[in-house]
């Protein structure tokens, strides 16, 4: 178990420092642009999560301890969009349909409500 943690935290602490880096240099210093640096991280680690997923089922290439440095490791730090996105596409693919409403809905509006809230909480 400590060496499959290992190469989740090795991952994730890449991802990590990758997302750190790409929202500091693309990231504009006004709160109020287009955060391009996050989106582009998110965007990229989606892309990146699909392509990897699609050649991790095509052709086995990767051992168990490889996906999860890559996928939950490098891809989750780098943005959880990856991992949300996967798993929505794991509901579609099984055709649960009302739970991938129901997944999209809830990440999407609890997690912008919940932030809000979580601000609005703090900040006065």
């Amino acid at each position: 178990m400590i060496r499959i943690l290992l190469f989740v935290a090795t991952g994730g602490a890449l991802g990590s420092v990758l997302r750190y880096l790409m929202q500091r240099i693309l990231n504009p210093s006004a709160q109020d642009n287009f955060p391009t640096g996050t989106w582009l991280a998110n965007t990229l680690g989606c892309l990146l999560i699909g392509v990897a997923w699609a050649i991790s089922e095509k052709y086995y290439i990767f051992t168990e301890e490889t996906k999860l440095f890559l996928f939950t490791g490098l891809l989750g730090g780098f943005t959880t969009l990856s991992a949300f996105s996967q798993e929505s596409i794991i509901l579609f693919k099984a055709e649960k349909f009302y739970l991938l409403a129901l997944y999209l809905m809830a990440t999407l509006v609890g997690g912008w409500l919940a932030t809000w809230g979580g601000y609005k909480l703090f900040s006065n």
